[in-house]
Formats: structure tokens, C-alpha cells, sequence
């Protein structure tokens, strides 16, 4: 036997605060667990005549006979639940409470979470409201009944701002707050309460598009300790937005109330981002042009040049024409001719009409960008090196210097940034070994990097270096016959490299690796060793690309070199 569904507003209480949102639908009776002729557990006869007076909506008859049939198998869940029903529907939410709590315990999915809704309904005719509300959350993220309608009652509350104290340690949204209007493609930020000291989750920002009611979509996910985020409107707009909050904790989460609407306005012009006024494009070094999509996709961009001459607009030639009108960027290859007061003009092409667009002030294309050393020199009584040079890019943004070993093609890193706006560096190489080097030079700019190369190659002189090699030679206890420690290889190496050196007597011996700064980062060898030929591997897995330093300490003797790591 099946019951029809009927929906009841029960106004329980007059003056009640919680009275509008009690919302009882009369759900679908549980299939007989005794058919009719069938034996079956004590107080089958009462439960059947209680769904025969359910279903004429009697129901304080209805109560009268279920409450009998409990009365004599108290271990039937689903009896607990119609009685329980039917005392919310009598407005006598203390008695359903406790029936419907028994109903919670006794049954399986679906009709635990039937309990539950009709529990929540009890609390709100209570003015219970927390207690409401959590039933109210579990089931609107995990229930298997009434789910949509825990969200729509959820959006119902919050909309008239009722729920305040009940989600006191739930995330709310602060910003937006409500009544903005936004255009595609701007930025707007989302910000929120954290929902406790301690927590230790994570945030979802979920996105309806119907004002909270039914539809959400996730557009992020961010740590415990964020409690804001810049959203890039880039596909979704709309006059009926909103924004809900999510604390996920494990298998838990927290729903928080839906915030209130906003909208956001597709673009009403076609809008040029790159170039940007005043840029600089190089000939030969690929550019990609930026541009925001309108609200429709046209069926094709027109992407032509244009040049200002005598403060006026002029067509130059035209750069592409797509057939693709979804795409919001194309990549100019071979940036030409060379000139300025160049404006770019975009059309979007629909089928009865197009879009016009033109750069915002005007940019100017260089030759192809180039840089050389013009002097480089070593100064021994400093130890100093100094180095200038000349270039052709507007807006550098990294310079870097560095030697090279002419005879390991080592590298050995001096400057990184702090000269790119100058044309000349002067510093110190005190950890760079003696011998002979070229002087290096690569510049970084927004679309590429040149490089370029000393032509007269330094020789340098590490002082301390030397000083320590005259004091070994005094010293009998330190002296070798043949070359102790070797050169790694591979060297620059990905990943791993081997390591050899040559013990002349047995003894312990510490084979460490160090980065330039000094600090330890590994230790291939540590205690006994016999005499003779020595080969160790480096395994340099986690470790960051740069320049390391392998040092050996046999007895008296420390001897180091340099490797490059290069992944």
C-alpha cells in the first residue's frame, strides 16, 4: 500500500519565530512488512490499520493505531517513523521527537534520513533552531531523502537571515555582499570567516547561477588558511549569482548559508589586454596579442596593423584572419617591420555585424634585440672582476653574469639581477678557483633572453687558494705524489654523477657535498677506507639544479671541487 504525497505548511505556533519555514510533506508509506492474510509480529493488525487511516489523512487516528503496534514490537524502525510523522502533522513536535529518534536508530537508508528531515521540522516548530539546522546540512551534503529540499529550506532561511547564530562556526561569505554589478572579465574578491581556530581542512567557493536555489557548480578549492580569493570572472555571468562557502574536514563538511545576489555583465565592447601602451615587440621574437571575449563567440577575429601618422589612424597591413571565434589570444610570430606608433585593430566578425576594436596607445617594434661584452677585466690586487656591456632591449628584467672554465667548461655564477639597469658590474670571485675563463652575459626580457660572450678570455689567481697550497707543501705529513682527488663525471650531470679519489695508506676518510652556501646537503662517505682507487656515486635525486661542492678529508689532507647539476 502506498501513500499519496501531500505537502502541509503547518503554522503550529502563532507567534512562533520559525513558523514560515516548517515545511511537512506527507512522505511515502513503507511496503507492508505483513501482508494482508500473512502472520507477522505483534501489532501487525494495529500498523495496518493505522496506514489505512494515513492514507484518508486521519491522522490523529492514524497516531492512535501506530502508537499501539509499537507498543507491542518496539524493535520496528519504520513504525516509529510513520508514528512519528503523524504526530508532526498533529503539531505535537515533543512526542515526535522522541519517536522520531527511535525511528533514527532502528532504520536503514532511505528512511533514516526520512527521520531526520521530520525531526528538523519538530525543531523548528521548538524554536530549536541549531539543532534544526545541523539535521538540516547532513542532509542536504549526504542525505538520501529529502536532499534537495534541505538545500531549498537552507537557501530559504538564509535569504531572510534568520540562520546568524545557527552558523556561528560555518563559513559566511563577507565580500561580495550583495547587490554588485560586475563585468566579465574583471576580478572580484570572495572573502569569508574562518570557521574556527583550529581547523585544519580545506574551503570550496561553490557558484550558483540561480540565486542559490538548486544549481551549484566549485570553482576552488584553497587551504585552511585562506580566508579570501581573487576569482577571475572568465565564463560565467549572470543577474542572479550567488556564492556559497564549504569547510571540508575529512568525510565532514560544512555547508555555509548561500550569500546574497550579484551579476555579472558580459563585456559590452571588445577589449585589447596586449599590447599594453608604450610595449616594445622585438622583430623575429614571437608576441602573443590578449583580448577579452564578448559575450557571444563571433564566427571570426580580424587582426589587422595599423600605424599613427600625423595623429591619425592609418591601415598598415592585416595579420591574421580565424576561422576559430572562440580563442582569446594569437601569437604574432615574426613581429614586423621595424617602426612605431603602431596600433593594433581587432574585429570580431558575427554573421550580421562585427565588433571593433583598436589598442589602447601605440607600441613600437625593435630589431632584433642584441647585447655584447665590451670590456671585462681582473684586478689582482682586489681580486675583483669587472665587467660592461651594451644592449639593445628596452625593458631588461634580469641580467646575469657568470664564468666559464675554459678548461672544464665549469660555470661559476657572479651577478643575478641587481645590474640590470645598468650597463657595467664590479664584485668579488673568492670562491672561484685559478685558472682561465670567459666572461658571460645573458639578459632576460618579456619575451625571450640574449646572451653574448667576452672576446678576451681573464686569467684569475685565487689568493687563498694558493696560500693554502704553499702551506700544504710545508707540510710533510700532507703531501701526495699524485692527484687525490678527481673531477666528477659526468659533469654538468642529471640526476647522478661518480665521484673518484686515490688513498695512498688505509684510514678513515669523509666524502661530504655542500651547496654554495655552505651547508651540508649530503654524505657519501664516512669512516674506514682501504688504500688505492676509490669511486663513489652521487645520487642527486631532490636535489635543485645549481652549482655543488664535493669535499674530501683523508688524515691531514682537504681537498674540494665543483660540480653542476643540471635537470
Amino acid at each position: 500500500m502506498v501513500i499519496f504525497v501531500m505537502v502541509v505548511r503547518v503554522n503550529v505556533f502563532k507567534d512562533g519565530r520559525f513558523q514560515e519555514f516548517v515545511q511537512v510533506k506527507a512522505m511515502d508509506a513503507p511496503e507492508l512488512i505483513v501482508l494482508r492474510g500473512k502472520a507477522g509480529p505483534a501489532g501487525s493488525e494495529e500498523y495496518q490499520q493505522g496506514l489505512e487511516a494515513y492514507g484518508k489523512a486521519d491522522y490523529k487516528k492514524a497516531a492512535k493505531f501506530f502508537a499501539d503496534a509499537v507498543a507491542k514490537s518496539p524493535e520496528q524502525g519504520e513504525w516509529w517513523l510513520v508514528l512519528g510523522v503523524c504526530q508532526v502533522l498533529q503539531r505535537e513536535p515533543q512526542e515526535a521527537i522522541v519517536s522520531l529518534k527511535k525511528a533514527e536508530k532502528l532504520t536503514e537508508e532511505p528512511s533514516t534520513s526520512r527521520a531526520r528531515w521530520f525531526m528538523a521540522q519538530s525543531y523548528l516548530m521548538t524554536e530549536e533552531l541549531g539543532r534544526a539546522v545541523k539535521l538540516l546540512e547532513g542532509l542536504a551534503n549526504d542525505g538520501k531523502a529529502y536532499r534537495d529540499d534541505s538545500r531549498n529550506l537552507l537557501t530559504q532561511m538564509s535569504k531572510n537571515g534568520v540562520l546568524s547564530e545557527a552558523f556561528a562556526s560555518s563559513p559566511r561569505v563577507s565580500s561580495p555582499r550583495g547587490g554588485e554589478s560586475f563585468v566579465f572579465g574583471s576580478t572580484i574578491k570572495v572573502a569569508w570567516n574562518k570557521v574556527s581556530p583550529n581547523f585544519d581542512g580545506s574551503y570550496e567557493v561553490w557558484l550558483s547561477n540561480d540565486g542559490g536555489l538548486t544549481c551549484f557548480h566549485r570553482l576552488a578549492s584553497l587551504p585552511a588558511d585562506q580566508t579570501s580569493w581573487t576569482w577571475e570572472t572568465r565564463s560565467d555571468v549572470g543577474n542572479n549569482l550567488a556564492l556559497r562557502i564549504e569547510a571540508v574536514s575529512g568525510d565532514t563538511r560544512t555547508m555555509g548559508p548561500v550569500s546574497q545576489v550579484f551579476s555579472v555583465s558580459p563585456p559590452l565592447t571588445l577589449t585589447i589586454l596586449d599590447p599594453k601602451p608604450q610595449s616594445t615587440l622585438y622583430a623575429g621574437i614571437p608576441h602573443e596579442f590578449r583580448w577579452a571575449l564578448p559575450g557571444l563567440a563571433p564566427k571570426r577575429y580580424k587582426i589587422d596593423l595599423w600605424r599613427v601618422v600625423d595623429n591619425k589612424q592609418q591601415f598598415y597591413k592585416t595579420l591574421y584572419v580565424g576561422a576559430e571565434g572562440s580563442s582569446n589570444s594569437w601569437k604574432w610570430e615574426y613581429p614586423d617591420p621595424v617602426g612605431k606608433d603602431y596600433v593594433l585593430r581587432l574585429e570580431a566578425v558575427y554573421t550580421d555585424s562585427s565588433m571593433v576594436s583598436f589598442s589602447e596607445g601605440t607600441f613600437q617594434v625593435l630589431a632584433q634585440p642584441e647585447a655584447a661584452v665590451t670590456s671585462a677585466y681582473y684586478d689582482p690586487s682586489t681580486s675583483n672582476l669587472g665587467v660592461s656591456w651594451s644592449h639593445s632591449i628596452a625593458n631588461p628584467t634580469r641580467t646575469s653574469i657568470y664564468l666559464q672554465s675554459v678548461s672544464t667548461s665549469e660555470v661559476y655564477p657572479l651577478s643575478g639581477d641587481a645590474s640590470r639597469r645598468r650597463g657595467s658590474w664590479e664584485g668579488g670571485m673568492a670562491d672561484v678557483p685559478s685558472g682561465k675563463y670567459e666572461v658571460h652575459l645573458s639578459i632576460v626580457f618579456p619575451d625571450g633572453e640574449v646572451s653574448a660572450v667576452c672576446d678576451n678570455v681573464i686569467e684569475y689567481i685565487n689568493r687563498s687558494e694558493s696560500q693554502s697550497v704553499a702551506s700544504a707543501a710545508r707540510a710533510e705529513s700532507a703531501v701526495v705524489d699524485k692527484e687525490f682527488l678527481k673531477q666528477n663525471y659526468p659533469n654538468p650531470f642529471n640526476n647522478s654523477t661518480t665521484i673518484e679519489f686515490d688513498l695512498e695508506s688505509p684510514g678513515d676518510v669523509e666524502l661530504k657535498v655542500f651547496n654554495v652556501m655552505g651547508q651540508e646537503v649530503k654524505t657519501l662517505m664516512d669512516g674506514y677506507a682501504r688504500a688505492g682507487s676509490q669511486r663513489v656515486v652521487f645520487d642527486a635525486t631532490g636535489l635543485a639544479s645549481g652549482v655543488y661542492i664535493y669535499r674530501l678529508v683523508a688524515g691531514d689532507h682537504t681537498e674540494q671541487k665543483r660540480m653542476i647539476l643540471a635537470k
